[in-house]
């Protein structure tokens, strides 16, 4: 995931023109590498996207989802060196750690309630406008 932020950079005279939130960008790329998840929905040529509805596709394949943490500052601390340098997906393991951890110091050892994305969230915001920006890919690859 590569995000734009800002326009007409000038790195040798450090300039650049911040943009305003409505013309941010981003761009994700997404690499299909399943034969079988591909013909579930139906792509055997290149032509074939243009009657698929990608948001259907990605309702099923992909969700953006924001890592949490408690509030107390060293796991703010942790949490935003781990956004840096592994993402959302290396502040939950960083929990799920921890976690583990406080578990197996504990006696007698409390039930494992361990689960898929314990650490994360959904974030409908971010999903909204990756459905809007798809159905509007799907509407200008038709015309393909």
């Amino acid at each position: 995931m590569q995000h734009k932020i800002a326009d007409e950079r000038n790195k040798m005279k450090k300039t650049k023109v911040s943009l305003p939130n409505p013309e941010r960008r981003g761009r994700a790329e997404v690499t299909l590498t399943s034969f079988e998840t591909v013909e579930q929905f139906g792509l055997k040529r290149i032509e074939d996207l243009a009657d698929i509805s990608f948001r259907k596709m990605t309702q099923e394949l992909m969700r953006f989802r924001l890592a949490t943490c408690t509030p107390d500052p060293e796991a703010v601390t942790a949490a935003i060196a781990q956004m840096k340098t592994r993402g959302v997906y290396g502040v939950e393991m960083r929990q799920r750690a921890s976690n583990h951890e406080a578990r197996e110091r504990t006696r007698p050892k409390p039930a494992n309630t361990d689960r898929d994305g314990w650490g994360l969230v959904d974030w409908p915001e971010m999903n909204h406008a990756v459905g809007a920006a798809l159905d509007r890919l799907r509407k200008r690859w038709s015309r393909f």
